[in-house]
Parts: structure tokens; sequence; C-alpha cells
């Protein structure tokens, strides 16, 4: 039993979590063994990954097991958050734009507002096509043309020249 007062440890802010494996075999079932050699600097560590080849009946692939040398309350001190979590911002949202635009270059019609979404036809310079709404994202500003069966997507420019194809 280790007599280290683990409030010490955990109040030093950080603790050491050390990776050591002794082969890449797959490990069935938890199995801790002892760390290999001594920790050098540090009074002890913290946590121990002992392999990245774990596996547990009812999962399927590879899973880190590791040994957390501490109580509860240690844990929950490690895993308290010391700041505000961020909250998820938005994302990009289609704007009303009902607009006739003339292409000043040869243009994909997509069946999304993505550069990967299949070509629906492409466009000869010259064209015009009506919109009615307008998106930034993935590094495009897209506008959506109404169609007799649904819609197709057209980039009008990249972010950093949003009207570069069209007028």
């Amino acid at each position: 039993e280790n007599s280290l007062d683990w409030s010490s440890v955990v109040n030093a802010n950080y603790g050491l979590w050390i990776a050591q494996y002794n082969n890449y075999n797959i490990v069935d079932g938890y199995q801790p063994r002892d760390l290999y050699g001594n920790l050098k600097h540090w009074k002890a560590a913290v946590m121990f990954q002992y392999t990245s080849t774990g596996r547990l009946p009812g999962w399927n692939g590879n899973l880190d097991f590791d040994v957390f040398y501490g109580d509860k309350s240690a844990w929950d001190k490690y895993a308290k958050a010391t700041k505000a979590v961020e909250p998820k911002l938005a994302g990009p949202k289609w704007v009303k734009e009902k607009k006739t635009y003339t292409l000043k270059t040869a243009v994909k019609l997509r069946t999304a507002p993505s550069t990967s979404a299949s070509v629906i036809a492409v466009l000869p310079a010259g064209s015009m096509v009506r919109t009615d709404q307008a998106i930034i994202q993935g590094g495009y500003r897209w506008v959506r043309q109404p169609r007799s069966n649904g819609y197709a997507y057209m980039a009008t420019g990249p972010a950093s020249n949003t009207l570069e194809y069209v007028k």
C-alpha cells in the first residue's frame, strides 16, 4: 500500500500520466501490470496506461487500458473543469436572397452545398440563375436554385471573394 498523500499530488495542479507498452500484443480483459523502471523526477504517477490494444467483450476494436492510483475524491479533482466550457456555436445559417445572377465563368450545379456533392449540370458562362437563399460554408458562398424536383446549389465564389463567379 502506498502511503502517498494524494491531495498533495492533486493540489500540484497536475499529476503524471504515463503510457508504457511492453509490446502491442492484444490484452484480453483488464490485466494491469507494474510499471517497468522508475519515474525519475516525479514522486508518483497518478495514471498508468499499460496498453493501447486492450479488448473487452462487446467492444469492437482496440481500447486504452489504464490504472488510476487514487481515490474517487482525487479523480473528481482532476476531472473537474477549471474554466467555463464555451457554448457550442451555431453553424452557418441560410439567408433569404431572391436574386438573378449571370455567370462570369462556367459553374457546376450540385445536389448539395459542398464541393464533394454530385454535379447535376455544368452551366456555361453567360447563363442566368435565379436563387432564393445563400450561405457561406466550406470555404465558399453557396446559393440555392429552386428546381421543379427540389433544389440545386452553386458556388458564387470562394469566401475570400464571394461573387467571383457571378455578376
